[in-house]
């Protein structure tokens, strides 16, 4: 009778708070923005959120392993094709500043050798594709990175291993931070190949790990039209890889047992990288996040590592003139030195935070807005390699969207950026109870312990 009680009760609640589905967002964003979104359904493959540190939730552990051991475990289990493209890599250094081979280039090189060892065994005749790609904006510790990853480099009897690097001259840079393996399972994430991430306290992020064949091939389409093809070649011979490739996948690469898996609908929001822009001019996926925020009805909750694109603090001031409960997440000096450039940069957070609080108050309306913080008094500084790296948004309390943007006038306007947007097909026992450990594990802990912003002084704005 408990049991009974228990799951109407969480029926009831989900549907109170069901407010958005990828449905009305697509139809949202192509009534209001003349813009299509592609959906999908598909599943979420691991019933969990996978963090790279958990220094902000109470009593949590260090979840590095689980969160890079999976990528390593779907590598070894690959079966035609592994993509790997990312922002940002650099290798490690020891306490006395020499440098080492770091954990961020072991679980590739682990879940590779593994990879080479299983199909020697398994004796199959085809071999499997190998891709990274990295962005030139950090192209010296690129440089350093991939020619570790040499080993490998070039055919061998059961891989081809490809590196390049994406060139732009000004602001397009490739921001993404995607994982797909066998043109089928996807991680989608906010994390770079970094080595701050890979140690207790470090930077924190998240990501999600996705089955659904349509939508893997639809990022991996763009990414080869849009990245692939436009990067310079750094190992030999790169393989020139096909759009609309289909795949025998390995079921044993799936990250998680059948039983884990969730059916959700899914929405790409992605834009490739605009080299030359230098006006806030809208684009597809911007408009795909303003969609997103205009149809907040009860909730809007958004972890950013830094908020000053217009067009989203325009949003949030929307929602707030709505009556929506609005509760944002900071890091106090995420990027401050860029994000005070004249043109490109957009201001601190500081400033867009204290605007924010003054409008909510004209307004009266609910709003929250903190600074990430790892003992609940002090702010947590990306200066101490101790920031929250982290791109979630959480709509209504049934929407999620998580992946590579920020809420900055860079990633807004110029970066090339990859999102999903999530929401569960059917309200269930499992799926509200997935939904609500989301929600805490990936927001509502963070913000528990976040700190006021009055707790963080900029050296670039002084409040009024």
């Amino acid at each position: 009778m408990i049991r009974l009680f228990l799951f109407l009760s969480l029926i009831f609640s989900q549907k109170s708070f069901a407010q958005m589905t990828i449905q009305s967002l697509s139809s949202h964003l192509k009534s209001q923005y003349k813009e299509d979104i592609p959906w999908f359904v598909g599943q979420v493959a691991c019933k969990k959120i996978y963090q790279t540190t958990t220094p902000f939730n109470n009593n949590a552990k260090f979840d590095e392993n689980k969160f890079f051991n999976k990528i390593k475990w779907a590598i070894a289990n690959a079966q035609n094709e592994v993509i790997i493209s990312t922002y940002a890599v650099n290798l490690g250094k020891d306490a006395k500043g020499n440098q080492i081979y770091p954990k961020s280039l072991s679980f590739l090189k682990e879940g590779i050798t593994q990879l080479k060892e299983r199909l020697k065994k398994d004796q199959k005749k085809s071999k499997v594709n190998i891709l990274l790609l990295a962005d030139q904006n950090m192209v010296n510790d690129s440089q350093k990175w991939l020619k570790e990853m040499t080993f490998i480099d070039g055919p061998t009897d059961e891989i081809n291993l490809s590196i390049k690097v994406f060139d732009h001259k000004l602001f397009g840079s490739s921001h993404s931070k995607i994982f797909i393996i066998d043109g089928q399972t996807m991680m989608i994430t906010g994390a770079n190949i970094l080595e701050h991430k890979f140690k207790e306290g470090g930077w924190f992020d998240q990501s999600f790990w996705l089955l659904s064949e349509d939508m893997a091939k639809e990022i991996r389409n763009r990414f080869i039209t849009d990245l692939w093809k436009e990067a310079k070649a750094f190992s030999k011979n790169p393989v020139d890889l096909k759009t609309d490739e289909k795949f025998s996948p390995n079921p044993n690469s799936l990250p998680c047992r059948t039983h884990a898996r969730i059916k959700a609908n899914l929405a790409l929001i992605y834009r490739k990288p605009n080299k030359l822009n230098l006006t806030n001019s809208l684009n597809g996926r911007t408009k795909g996040l303003l969609a997103a925020m205009d149809l907040a009805k009860k909730s809007l909750k958004i972890l950013s590592p830094a908020l000053n694109a217009d067009d989203a603090v325009k949003a949030i001031q929307r929602a707030i003139e709505r009556g929506v409960r609005v509760e944002i997440i900071l890091t106090a000096d995420m990027g401050e030195a860029n994000q005070n450039k004249a043109i490109i940069g957009g201001g601190v957070n500081s400033k867009i935070a204290y605007e924010l609080k003054d409008f909510a108050a004209k307004k009266k309306g609910n709003l929250s807005i903190k600074f990430v913080s790892r003992d609940g008094v002090n702010p947590a500084f990306k200066a101490n390699m101790e920031a929250s790296h982290s791109k979630l948004m959480i709509i209504d309390e049934s929407v999620i969207i998580l992946g590579s943007s920020n809420m900055d006038s860079q990633s807004w306007y110029r970066s090339g950026e990859t999102d999903v947007a999530i929401d569960l097909i059917t309200p269930n026992m499992n799926n509200t109870i997935f939904t609500k450990n989301i929600i805490q594990r990936g927001f509502d802990s963070l913000f528990s312990r976040a700190v006021e912003i009055e707790t963080f002084k900029s050296k670039y704005y002084t409040p009024k």
